[in-house]
């Protein structure tokens, strides 16, 4: 599957990690992000998504990458009562645009970047551990 949705910490069920592979389609992003959404909503604390994209196909060339940055924009709209924040691994052109406007939409403090994996869990550790 070119986007895989999974608990990063199954224990607390504190983080959401979804991970891009290879090119994906908007259909793909959909399911994504129902599926994110769902595991979202079976933890009682806030949930924070990572998204890895450090194994992806630029999204900059897929031609559903507008309806992506809209997509984004409406799912975090949709679970904002319930997201904690996002970290997005090695964005491209079209992720770093989304991280942009959610920071103009919402607290530019909710979507920070990372460059590994590691790096997105250490960010995800130290926001929890000051909420």
């Amino acid at each position: 599957m070119p986007i895989t949705v999974e608990w990063d910490d199954a224990q607390t069920r504190q983080i959401v990690l979804v991970s891009f592979s290879g090119e994906w389609t908007q259909d793909d992003y959909q399911r994504a992000a129902q599926d994110s959404a769902t595991l979202m909503r079976q933890s009682p604390e806030r949930v924070s998504v990572v998204f890895d994209m450090s194994n992806t196909v630029s999204s900059a060339t897929n031609k559903d990458s507008f309806d992506t940055w809209l997509a984004a924009v409406n799912l975090w709209r949709e679970q904002a009562n319930y997201a904690g924040f996002w970290v997005v691994i090695k964005p491209g052109y079209w992720g770093r645009m989304i991280i942009w406007a959610l920071s103009k939409l919402y607290n530019p403090t909710q979507v920070e970047v990372a460059s590994m994996l590691d790096e997105a869990r250490s960010l995800v550790i130290e926001r929890l551990k000051k909420s």
